[in-house]
């Protein structure tokens, strides 16, 4: 059975929005959830949900600087009766209670526009990238053969395998234990001294 993960905002908003509209969206995802929030919990949702995405990762990092951008505005914070993982969505009195030099910051701050120019030079040696990093990942941790059917090795061929890494190990410490008494003569039999 697989389960079914629903990213908190959709994979190509991610890559084409800025970082304060990406930010904006994940709030209104989180504002429909109950209870506390939990950072490691949402990210890890997200890397279930883009786990068939070709920048995964990038998207988990960009969803990460989005939940980061909520908490610099005030609009994430701690939950006090709570361990420091735990999130709530700030009351608006919070926003409203700081110094104006924050208000002009924020104002300023989304007042600039958000455009974003990537040539197709970069986003195809990005491709490119990503194609040679799966490339290399597959080469360097190739997939098992998988048994008729995808169906379990039997419990006979996992003892008769046991056996047969048991025995190797058995011989190789035969070897060596007779190597290391060729090379040195037996020693005496000590007496030991009487200590009762």
């Amino acid at each position: 059975m697989r389960y079914t993960f629903t990213p908190p905002v959709p994979a190509e908003q991610i890559r084409q929005l800025p970082t304060r509209d990406v930010a904006i969206l994940l709030l209104q995802h989180l504002a429909g959830g109950t209870g506390f929030l939990q950072y490691a919990g949402t990210m890890g949702s997200a890397r279930q949900a883009f786990q068939d995405e070709p920048d995964a990762e990038n998207l988990v990092d960009r969803l990460s600087d989005a939940w980061a951008w909520l908490e610099a505005h005030a609009l994430l914070s701690r939950v006090p009766s709570q361990s420091e993982g735990f999130r709530q969505l700030s009351p608006v009195k919070t926003r409203d209670m700081a110094p104006p030099g924050f208000h002009r910051a924020l104002a300023a701050h989304q007042a600039v526009p958000r455009v974003q120019h990537v040539s197709s030079g970069v986003t195809e040696a990005i491709e490119r990238q990503n194609r040679a990093m799966r490339e290399l990942s597959r080469r360097a941790f190739p997939e098992p053969d998988a048994a008729p059917d995808d169906a379990p090795a039997s419990m006979n061929d996992a003892r008769l395998q046991r056996r047969r890494q048991a025995a190797a190990t058995e011989a190789a410490a035969l070897r060596r234990a007779r190597a290391e008494k060729a090379d040195r003569p037996m020693a005496a039999p000590q007496q030991l001294e009487r200590t009762a």
